[in-house]
């Protein structure tokens, strides 16, 4: 069954929706810029020719950051602790959840409502 557009309801939104909008512009525009600025050098930075790129793109910035500005360690460092930590929270939940989903014991139903809750107070 198909459901009438309701046009009091759609106009009543659109100040939000302007705001949402707004706001994903702006942001959109600081990260291009960010971008741009990290692919100039810094005299073109500073002349404020950044968006323009007078000089061409320089992509050494990048080469200079990952090498000596230490952004590779950094990245192992994520990447291992990232892995890690999913592999154990998947070989510690899951087995939790299947014994908390299949058996009945005292407490499950404390234990499944505890964590409910935790989801409920995490979402806004």
């Amino acid at each position: 069954m198909k459901q009438r557009w309701n046009w009091k309801k759609r106009v009543k939104a659109g100040p939000r929706y302007l705001v949402v909008l707004l706001w994903v512009g702006f942001t959109l525009l600081l990260l291009g810029w960010i971008a741009a600025a990290s692919l100039s050098t810094t005299a073109d930075i500073f002349k404020g020719d950044a968006l323009k790129f007078p000089t061409g793109l320089h992509f050494e910035n990048y080469v200079q950051a990952w090498g000596s500005g230490g952004v590779a360690t950094f990245f192992k460092n994520s990447l291992l602790y990232s892995v890690i930590s999913c592999i154990l929270l998947i070989l510690i939940c899951a087995p939790a959840a299947y014994v908390l989903s299949r058996f009945t014991f005292l407490g499950n139903k404390v234990i499944q409502t505890g964590f409910v809750a935790a989801m409920e107070c995490r979402s806004p």
